[in-house]
């Protein structure tokens, strides 16, 4: 942002909790009050590949949809 770069913040809140994630937002915010507004929120697809992936290394989240495949 300081050399003038257009960026958007993207985050995978499927893995924070809600108590992590405002305090992310609020650290966005200190940085550009603009970019909590740009804020994209992306949460996890459970393709079957995926879900083997997760239970393979133990990883738990806290939201996700359903793939149709």
């Amino acid at each position: 942002m300081d050399a003038g770069v257009s960026c958007h913040p993207s985050v995978m809140s499927s893995f924070s909790s809600e108590k992590n994630f405002q305090k992310l937002l609020k650290r966005i915010e200190r940085i550009d009050p603009k970019l909590v507004e740009e804020v994209e929120i992306e949460e996890l697809i459970l393709y079957p590949h995926v879900v083997k992936r997760l239970k393979k290394h133990g990883l738990e989240y806290s939201a996700a949809y359903k793939s149709k495949n």
